[in-house]
């Protein structure tokens, strides 16, 4: 009986001695990048001054099936003119802040023929995806950190699962 229960034990030591040795790398990986996020975060704030502006009532007509009244309530704060200070991204959030290349300012909507615009359905695309990092930030309590970790972790194991491709995903 005593042999089972050293035995269990044993082997749960073991089993958690592996899973710390897999997830080393992803640990490794994030903790050397997070500073250049931290960097990041603060270079965008610095690079666009300014509170943004809420969603307007016609973008809403996009964002409230998706998220409720998230956009509503001026919690989520659009920079749709940003400077980003990097190439090939077209929008990055912090907090509640979403910044877009100008390139991908999100039109208002007041005729819905815009729909068939290619440039529209990119743009309102691209919103509704930063719209999912202000819920991933909200659900970490908005900690710019915990986000981070979080964020960099995912890709991490998402680039890894796809035979180290370099693609952003």
């Amino acid at each position: 009986m005593l042999t089972t229960g050293f035995t269990r034990i044993a082997t749960s030591i073991a089993s958690s001695v592996r899973q710390l040795i897999r997830d080393l790398p992803c640990f490794i990986f994030t903790a050397a990048v997070m500073p250049g996020f931290v960097f990041l975060d603060l270079l965008v704030w610095v690079l666009n001054p300014g509170d943004g502006r809420a969603t307007t009532a016609d973008q809403d007509f996009f964002i409230n099936p998706l998220f409720g009244s998230l956009s509503h309530n001026e919690d989520v704060r659009l920079h749709d003119d940003a400077i980003l200070p990097f190439s090939g991204y077209e929008g990055v959030t912090f907090g509640n802040h979403i910044y877009v290349n100008p390139r991908y300012r999100w039109a208002s909507t007041a005729a819905l023929p815009l729909l068939r615009d290619l440039d529209f359905r990119l743009s309102t695309k691209l919103v509704l995806h930063e719209l999912t990092h202000v819920m991933q930030y909200k659900a970490l309590n908005g900690s710019h950190a915990a986000f981070g970790w979080a964020y960099l972790k995912a890709f991490y194991n998402v680039r890894n699962a796809t035979n180290h491709s370099t693609d952003r995903f």
